[in-house]
């Protein structure tokens, strides 16, 4: 993080287990304070400033890789040191309020984009939709603005009318694959795919990207140039 990025504090996403990960509840609970030794990092990261398209997808706490991803385009296109020119965030979780994890920093990313990037962002809720009882809890901006588009049945992805900026949570799984082909159908140059998510979300990922959306020919008719990157943390 340089001195003059806009992002001026770390935030940890943690997926609550037994062990370590349950006594850092206990002591945030509290208010507590620990002390942090940052080792790595391991292996290098994919640079994504030469990409033309970026899809981002991530699976629950898999989002602490794919939004700092997302901020880092962002940041780079408005320094002029990346020819990014769309970036799409697919993000599937179970419960609505986990949008809370990270909607401050999601708000700021949207406002911040500039004008040459155009931002999609696909919110996916795979559990139950909120109940009367359960409305009061959802009172994020995010969640109020966008209450509307969470909906009871499947969707055709491409009836979407999907504008710079944009924000929409739907109901239901994401369906990868016509995510992707979509996004590489209206394509051209390079586009980057980077995947963080459970095994199946990997597995769909890697399905959806092999032939015929690859191929050579693809490219030569104007198709884009595909490249993955999964980032497992154990995940994939």
């Amino acid at each position: 993080m340089s001195s003059n990025s806009l992002w001026k504090e770390l935030v940890f996403l943690i997926n609550v287990q037994e062990g370590f990960t349950k006594k850092l509840k206990k002591v945030a609970a509290r208010k507590g304070q620990v002390k942090v030794f940052v080792d790595g990092p391991y292996g290098p990261s994919p640079d994504l400033g030469c990409f033309d398209t970026s899809v981002l997808v991530a699976g629950g706490s898999g989002v602490s890789y794919t939004l700092p991803v997302l901020l880092n385009v962002i940041e780079r296109v408005r320094n002029g040191e990346s020819s990014c020119r769309r970036v799409v965030f697919i993000w599937s979780i179970r419960d609505a309020t986990h949008v809370r994890w990270i909607e401050d920093a999601l708000m700021k990313a949207v406002e911040l984009a500039p004008r040459s990037l155009a931002v999609s962002i696909r919110i996916f809720i795979t559990g139950r939709l909120p109940t009367a009882e359960s409305e009061s809890v959802l009172s994020s901006p995010i969640e109020k603005k966008h209450r509307e588009h969470i909906v009871t049945q499947n969707v055709s992805f491409s009836s979407l009318s999907l504008t710079p900026h944009d924000v929409k949570m739907e109901n239901g799984r994401p369906n990868l694959g016509a995510l992707l082909k979509e996004e590489a159908s209206t394509t051209s140059g390079r586009m980057s795919v980077s995947v963080c998510g459970s095994q199946g979300i990997a597995r769909a990922v890697r399905h959806a990207l092999r032939f015929p959306l690859s191929r050579p020919s693809t490219i030569f008719n104007g198709g884009p140039s595909v490249t993955l990157h999964v980032e497992s943390f154990g995940y994939a």
